[in-house]
């Protein structure tokens, strides 16, 4: 493989072993939301498979309560001693 194509899983890898630390200590478990699934594994993430609600927002209007069954895309971290919820999940805010 070139250097310089495996640059930015490098990169994206130490942000999240950063994000990780600094949750430590005020977190129970991280979320996020991506489709580059393996740099997430690499770091001790898992797949959440929940069913997902958020409040649709384009161009600063609110279009309304989105729901996914499944978004094929939340990525967990357990930090502490609470793991992730089973079943549906709000995620408390908008989404673009």
């Amino acid at each position: 493989m070139l250097p310089w194509v495996s640059q930015p899983k490098l990169l994206a890898g130490r942000l999240l072993a950063e994000v990780t630390e600094l949750a430590r200590s005020c977190g129970s478990t991280l979320s996020s939301s991506s489709q580059m699934t393996t740099v997430y594994t690499r770091g001790g993430w898992a797949r959440a498979a929940n069913p997902c609600s958020w409040v649709k927002i384009h161009d600063h209007t609110t279009l309304g309560l989105a729901t996914a069954e499944d978004t094929g895309s939340l990525m967990v971290k357990r930090i502490g001693q609470r793991g992730w919820p089973i079943g549906e999940v709000d995620l408390l805010g908008h989404l673009f």
